[in-house]
């Protein structure tokens, strides 16, 4: 299992309009937690299925409180695993980019490829 950690804050998914930030912000709104500069854990975890596909999840929380989870899975085939590896980390990539900003995702992602290559 692939498992990386960064900190977001409320700015950092208030601020875009992709679809799982602005799920992000419903639910942050209905737990009724603070919109602050706090900085709280995300998590991106990557795994290998029974059936050989790549799932994952990326987790916001705020403190314990778990505000939001998006997941995904991914089954590419028909080409070598090297190409398959990199559409896998685009795809997970641009889901964690859609939810926390560019910055974050890119420090979620960083030891990504080798371990999909591996």
């Amino acid at each position: 299992m692939y498992e990386s950690s960064a900190t977001y804050t409320w700015w950092d998914i208030e601020d875009s309009t992709e679809s799982l930030a602005t799920q992000a912000v419903s639910r942050w709104e209905a737990l009724g937690l603070p919109k602050d500069a706090t900085e709280n854990p995300v998590v991106l975890q990557v795994w290998t299925t029974h059936e050989g596909e790549i799932a994952y999840t990326i987790t916001l929380f705020y403190g314990d409180t778990e505000v939001y989870a998006a997941d995904g899975c991914i089954k590419i085939s028909g080409v070598s695993y090297r190409v398959a590896a990199n559409a896998m980390e685009s795809a997970i990539f641009e889901s964690a980019e859609g939810l926390v900003g560019k910055s974050i995702a890119d420090g979620l992602t960083r030891e990504l490829w080798p371990w999909l290559c591996s």
